[in-house]
């Protein structure tokens, strides 16, 4: 009996030992493939069935993410056209010169597919750039004109204010310099910021920096700096917690906001803005997935105002362009208000210290300001 227990005990023993080795995660092995038809982009992911049903896709207006339920490994040709990044059990696709994204799952062989509309070559919208300069120079000339009145025109102006009393030219004057762009103020009253991640999800992660915990920070300073002007701001999260999808945007909603804008990060070195895709009709079913919700049609042309002149704003500040995109993100198409997801660059050189989160509040501030 007693040699019985003894054997019991060593083969447990054994499995105690070995179990490190049994029960560590073997890396699947992640195959990448694409191919190009004119304006279309198809990436291909394939795996086990299991790895790719238990995968995540997430679209962001910078790249796509695939967030795997373990560890892989990628395969993937050398001439692919897009950057990627990955850790352990995250790929993300780059994205540029993209307009419109989709992603989908099949079987037989299990995969995931992403497409992609891009962008038509710069050729095509060169005359446009050129005509736009054109008018600028010619209603810049034709300002400098009429900015120099006529000898008539200075004689009857003081006719004009001749016949005034001294304290009407006056208040003309000042009338006149308080409608300058400058001394608008704000014109939303309530606006929700969504700091983008939160809890588990991290977000973009290098060493010490998390995108969550930066963005949780500027959404912070940004709406106290709001609230000391008199807005109402709301805030999806204001600690560092998982807030899933739906819940953010029905938060979102049920503050009937004037102005709602989700602050990510992305890797690039430019600010990236995105507004909702305009809603077309199409016979396809795919694309019909992706068309505008109601709600957020009718505040699209406030959306793209806004975006706008925040970027312009930003452009001014930084002194670097910023890339202007529209995508069907349902972040953006479920909101019931003007709605903006604004990317930072976050990168080795801007890790975003309390003098770089004032300069983009201040910035953001300012573009929202010039919004009519």
């Amino acid at each position: 009996m007693y040699s019985i227990m003894k054997r019991c005990l060593y083969s447990t023993l054994i499995l105690l030992s070995l179990s490190p080795f049994v029960s560590g995660e073997q890396a699947a092995e992640v195959l990448l493939r694409f191919s190009r038809q004119d304006s279309v982009i198809r990436v291909v992911l394939e795996s086990d069935e299991n790895v790719i049903r238990n995968a995540d896709t997430m679209i962001s207006a910078s790249g796509v993410r695939v967030t795997f339920s373990s560890p892989f490994d990628l395969k993937k040709p050398q001439d692919f056209i897009f950057k990627t990044l990955r850790d352990a059990r995250t790929l993300t696709i780059m994205l540029r010169d993209v307009v419109d994204v989709r992603t989908y799952k099949l079987s037989a062989p299990a995969r995931i597919v992403i497409e992609m509309k891009v962008r038509p070559p710069d050729t095509a919208q060169r005359p446009q750039v050129e005509n736009e300069q054109q008018k600028q120079q010619k209603s810049s000339g034709m300002a400098s004109q009429e900015s120099r009145p006529t000898a008539q025109q200075h004689a009857l102006q003081k006719v004009t204010d001749a016949g005034k009393p001294q304290t009407q030219v006056q208040s003309a004057q000042k009338a006149s310099e308080s409608a300058k762009p400058q001394d608008k103020a704000l014109k939303f009253s309530t606006i929700v910021i969504d700091p983008g991640h939160g809890g588990y999800d991290y977000g973009i992660y290098k060493q010490d920096i998390k995108e969550k915990e930066i963005s949780l920070s500027i959404a912070k300073d940004l709406a106290n700096s709001l609230q000391k002007m008199g807005l109402k701001v709301f805030l999806t999260r204001k600690v560092d917690q998982s807030f899933p999808l739906g819940e953010r945007i029905n938060f979102s909603n049920s503050k009937s906001p004037d102005l709602f804008i989700s602050l990510h990060a992305t890797p690039s070195d430019k600010f990236v803005i995105t507004t909702a895709t305009a809603d077309e009709s199409a016979g396809d079913a795919a694309i019909m997935l992706y068309r505008l919700s109601a709600r957020q049609n009718r505040h699209l042309d406030k959306s793209r105002a806004s975006a706008k002149a925040l970027a312009e704003a930003l452009e001014i500040e930084f002194k670097a362009k910023t890339v202007s995109r529209e995508l069907p993100l349902s972040i953006l198409t479920s909101i019931d208000a003007a709605a903006i997801f604004l990317e930072y660059p976050l990168t080795d050189q801007k890790t975003y210290d309390q003098k770089e989160r004032n300069r983009l509040i201040n910035a953001m501030i300012k573009g929202l300001a010039k919004h009519e």
